[in-house]
This record gives structure tokens, C-alpha cells and sequence, in this order.
């Protein structure tokens, strides 16, 4: 099977290094919890949110930095052991000239493969069995676009609105 796999929110917990970069920013304290929508706009100003990704751009290893879930990486490793094809299908940041760059370094230290890492702001396009997102829109328009594969939507706060046929929690449940 080829098993494709979003970063953010499944193998990469973006949301806790931008809240960090947010927060210090703008002297709050909000936690993933407290994120009810994908985007951050629950949460922050258009400015702050620009302010927030700049960051990003300015700050050389911020992207690298971004801590894994390890439990799901370690299910990804655990899926190519079992013959399957696993590969990362990550949306690009092209405010953030180094995003795309740390981002393949940072699949790549995690054992991906420079073919196996696939840059798209539309995920839809992937061919593969299964797509696995946190992103209710990518899984809705990707099994509309491939209604013989399994589209998976992987739990978190800024989803729990979203009804949907197929969810898990850890990419462990696939297995």
C-alpha cells in the first residue's frame, strides 16, 4: 500500500512550536487546546498570525526545531517494515523561504527519503490507498478525488467540529 501521510498535526507538532512563537510574541499563553479552527485566527490577529510566520522565515533551525510525535513516526517506520510505501505530503510555506528546505531535512532525519517527500498545496493530486490528515478539507476533496482509497482524519482540538466517517487518534490504529 502506499500510505501517504500529512506532517503538520500528524508527525510534526507545528502547532505547539507556533504557539510558542505567538505567545512570546504577544506575552499570552495559549495552548493547543485552545485552537478550534486550522487556522490560527481563533486565536490571533491577521498581524499577528503574519508576525508569527515571519518568525519562521527570519529564524534559522525554527522549522528543524519543531518537535515530533513520536508515537506516529515511529508507526510510519513500523508501516515501511511492513512492506508499505509511506510518503509525506506536506503543504509548502512560500512566505518562508527556509520552510520547504528544513522541512525535507526534518522528514529526512526521521528516515524519509527525498522521493518519498512530496510538497502540494493540494493533496487531492497525490495518487495513493491511503491519505491520513488532521485537515478535514484534504481529507474530504482527497476521497472525492479517490473514492477507492482511504482517507483518514487524524484527531486534534482544531477538528473536533468536523464530523467524519474514518478517524483515529495515533497512526498506531492503523496498523
Amino acid at each position: 500500500m502506499r500510505i501517504l501521510l500529512d506532517v503538520d498535526g500528524i508527525l510534526a507538532n507545528c502547532v505547539e512550536s507556533a504557539l510558542s512563537v505567538l505567545n512570546r510574541q504577544t506575552g499570552r499563553n495559549h495552548t493547543s487546546a485552545d485552537i478550534s479552527t486550522f487556522e490560527f485566527s481563533c486565536i490571533a490577529s491577521a498581524a499577528e498570525e503574519t508576525a508569527m510566520w515571519a518568525a519562521f522565515s527570519e529564524t534559522p533551525g525554527l522549522v528543524l526545531g519543531i518537535p515530533e510525535y513520536a508515537w506516529n513516526v515511529d508507526a510510519a517506520n513500523k508501516m515501511r517494515a511492513l512492506g508499505h510505501q509511506v510518503c509525506a505530503v506536506t503543504t509548502p510555506r512560500w512566505d518562508c523561504p527556509r520552510w520547504c528546505y528544513e522541512r525535507a531535512q526534518w522528514l529526512r532525519d526521521r528516515g524519509f527519503l527525498h522521493s518519498e517527500i512530496v510538497f502540494t498545496s493540494d493533496k487531492s493530486r497525490i495518487v495513493g490507498d491511503v491519505l491520513v490528515d488532521d485537515r478535514f478539507e484534504n481529507v474530504r476533496d482527497w476521497q472525492a478525488s479517490h473514492p477507492y482509497g482511504r482517507a483518514v482524519l487524524c484527531s486534534q482540538p482544531w477538528n473536533r467540529a468536523h464530523t467524519w466517517h474514518d478517524r483515529i487518534t495515533t497512526l498506531h490504529e492503523l496498523l
